[in-house]
């Protein structure tokens, strides 16, 4: 059988509906005049709209102190926006059949991982994969704890491991929930998930994405994990927050799957488009898949890797990162949207330009 991503390198269009429906797409001056409303507008901003065949995109400021300039080719560091494609990995995993959703994670982790889990309070054997991509499995958060963050700032050089991570989660205190039972967002579920991918593939966590998400044959080459080399193209933005430059802060702490993704944001939209156009996945069902979550708790505003838009009808699925990024995907027209500002404290009107651009291209022309 002919897959949909053949069909795709062949030049034929697909959707997640039998036709994909047209939608707004901005001019670059129209792009630029969004991001010149944001307050503050430095150090620098840049966005993307990607849709099909087609990108628009716009900047505006510096990408670093000595004033080098911000494009939407410069690259950043995705932090949570990389929460898609972990997702997108492990669906990758089982629809390859190299993996069950429904298999608990005493059986894919590493054993000490695993006794550090059940040191504290947290039942391995009936947490699953899907609770995880849905953050279903009751688990805490570190990375939302204050200790966390001090320490950090205390040793930005330090190294982190996924093992101090998740022994930093189960000090936080009990597990929240029963697995399956309520929607609690916790990085260290993606986390766990990255350990999930390395141990089925066998290879680094950057080494399997690049390989299941098809980021060489989709023409991404440029995008990579924190801490693989640049081999060419622009240096990596400075990122700030409360007047930190975060670059000095080692990238382990967020780089074992609920982060670490480093990425232009014009190949972050690309990359986007590439999943809900059907180049990524093998089957339509996989995508939506991960756009239903059957059994996800409910109320729940996340699916697999994604928030959904406000209602069903939407069909507007997003997310963000803790840097000032924020992405949204409209499947049904495949049209994607990534931006970033480089100041943490942008991160709120970033989010608000991007829901707005996706709002005009959901009303179509």
């Amino acid at each position: 059988m002919t897959s949909r991503r053949h069909l795709i390198k062949a030049g034929i269009p697909l959707a997640t509906t039998d036709c994909a429906e047209p939608a707004n797409i901005p001019s670059e001056e129209a792009l630029r005049a969004a991001l010149e409303t944001l307050v503050p507008c430095a150090p620098g901003a840049a966005v993307a709209v990607a849709a099909g065949d087609r990108t628009v995109v716009a900047a505006i400021g510096a990408a670093a102190p000595d004033g080098r300039e911000m494009t939407a080719q410069t690259p950043v560091r995705l932090a949570s926006l990389t929460k898609t494609f972990t997702a997108a990995s492990i669906l990758r995993l089982s629809e390859t059949g190299r993996l069950s959703l429904d298999t608990p994670v005493a059986d894919l982790i590493a054993p000490k991982l695993h006794r550090v889990l059940r040191g504290g309070g947290y039942d391995t054997g009936s947490i699953t994969v899907r609770h995880l991509l849905m953050h279903a499995g009751g688990l805490a958060d570190h990375a939302e704890s204050p200790e966390y963050l001090s320490t950090i700032l205390a040793d930005p050089g330090h190294v982190w491991t996924r093992t101090e991570q998740v022994a930093l989660m189960v000090e936080l205190g009990a597990p929240l929930s029963s697995p399956g039972t309520d929607f609690a967002y916790s990085d260290t579920g993606y986390v766990l998930l990255g350990e999930v991918i390395e141990r089925a593939t066998r290879q680094p966590l950057g080494e399997a994405m690049r390989d299941l998400l098809r980021w060489v044959e989709l023409g991404l080459p440029q995008m990579r994990w924190e801490g693989e080399p640049l081999s060419q193209g622009p240096a990596t933005a400075h990122q700030w927050m409360d007047g930190i430059d975060t670059t000095s802060i080692n990238g382990s702490i967020d780089t074992f799957g609920g982060g670490g993704m480093v990425a232009s944001i014009e190949d972050a939209a690309r990359l986007y488009a590439a999943l809900v156009s059907g180049a990524i996945f093998d089957r339509l069902e996989t995508l939506e898949l991960m756009l239903s979550a059957p059994g996800h708790p409910a109320g729940s505003p996340y699916r697999m890797g994604l928030f959904r838009g406000e209602g069903e009808s939407d069909r507007v699925f997003r997310h963000g990162g803790f840097w000032g990024l924020h992405a949204a995907v409209l499947p049904d027209r495949q049209v994607a949207i990534a931006a970033v500002g480089l100041d943490r404290a942008m991160a709120q009107d970033i989010t608000q330009m991007v829901e707005s651009l996706a709002r005009t291209a959901q009303d179509g022309p």
